[in-house]
């Protein structure tokens, strides 16, 4: 399978939302136009859809779900709806033949493969359902490079548009690559599930400082960030082809942790897992359970020095209730979203994890 990935380094941008407001743009998508957003993502995706001058159009997940739903869909159609964006969270496939069934030819689908590779449903990979996929290689994420992100594209006019497009683009100022490189080596460096929160609380300090670069920008009348310009700097796509032959050895490594995982959740009574779908094969970037109190689950898991992170913390992460307005999105509008965001705890699937992380799962859940 990783053959099919052979040219994700041709249209290479700086974030994974780059190449997702270039593929809605190539599409002719703009200012009027409606894009089917799901609730339960990352703000990174409605920045994309107002950088092209189009809304985002929220749709609900399924129940015990983190994707898309195809009812919530088809009650919420609206004519102007010009593309449907489907997430395929944690690595979790998308329910594709019900959202297809919704969808028919009316507007082209583009696919959210920022969490997983090679995850797939009756053997069809994520990605290859619709006109085009987009990829994120930001921290926690399947492929790490720092910043970066890609499309890759099922349609040979529409890869040409990207291309003249990507064209105009400017390389990263200087000043952004080397702090870049210095996150990286840190991250190389300091990473190991025993020591997340340690380093989450450090990131979090050096962006509001600006000594770090954050993974999201200001939203807000003319907040366009200068991102949606910018290409991935040369260095860091040369390392992004050295890394995609490793995409099938790590997915072995990352389906025999998930099994266990699901061997140690099934003993907890507080803990539930997500519905995958019959068929699919589900090769996730974390492993998220659905849990009575998550606020209890987080503050347990910290001081135990135990890995677990609590996104999507909002329907739209990490937007509080307030600041939803910023994407259009109305309080109530999607229910299950919104009841996930504050169920949904999630662990790690990373290069350091090993089966006794996993058993570290016990000093929080039977504690």
């Amino acid at each position: 399978m990783t053959k099919d990935f052979s040219n994700l380094a041709d249209l290479t941008y700086i974030r994974g939302r780059v190449a997702l407001a270039e593929c809605l743009k190539a599409l002719g998508i703009g200012t009027g136009d409606r894009v089917a957003v799901q609730a339960f993502t990352c703000v990174a995706v409605p920045e994309a859809v107002m950088a092209v001058g189009a809304t985002p159009h929220w749709i609900d997940v399924s129940e015990n779900s983190v994707n898309m739903s195809a009812q919530s869909l088809s009650d919420n159609w609206h004519k102007d709806i010009k593309a449907v964006i489907i997430q395929h969270t944690f690595g979790i496939m998308a329910d594709m033949p019900a959202l297809l069934n919704i969808i028919a030819d009316r507007v082209p689908i583009i696919e959210d493969c920022c969490h997983t590779f090679l995850s797939n449903l009756e053997g069809r990979l994520a990605g290859r359902f619709g006109v085009a996929s987009f990829y994120s290689f930001e921290w926690g994420k399947p492929v790490i490079i720092g910043l970066g992100g890609a499309a890759l594209v099922n349609d040979n006019a529409l890869y040409d548009i990207l291309a003249k497009s990507r064209s105009t683009f400017r390389s990263p100022k200087l000043a952004a690559v080397a702090k870049m490189s210095l996150q990286r080596l840190a991250f190389s460096s300091l990473y190991r599930p025993s020591l997340y929160w340690t380093i989450r609380r450090m990131y979090q300090a050096m962006s509001r400082l600006g000594l770090a670069i954050g993974n999201y920008n200001p939203l807000g009348p003319g907040e366009l960030s200068d991102d949606f310009q910018t290409l991935m700097p040369p260095s860091d796509v040369s390392r992004l082809t050295r890394k995609l032959p490793e995409l099938e050895k790590d997915a072995k490594r990352r389906e025999s942790l998930a099994k266990y995982y699901a061997s140690k959740i099934a003993g907890y009574e507080t803990v539930k897992p997500i519905t995958s779908l019959p068929g699919a094969n589900d090769i996730l970037v974390r492993y998220p359970v659905y849990v009575d109190n998550k606020q209890i689950v987080l503050e347990r898991a910290q001081m135990a020095r135990v890995e677990a992170a609590g996104w999507y913390t909002s329907p739209i992460h990490p937007l509080s209730k307030d600041d939803w307005q910023l994407v259009g999105y109305q309080s109530g509008s999607c229910p299950i979203a919104e009841h996930m965001a504050n169920h949904i705890v999630s662990f790690p699937l990373s290069s350091g994890v090993t089966r006794r992380t996993i058993n570290a799962l016990d000093r929080i859940f039977n504690s």
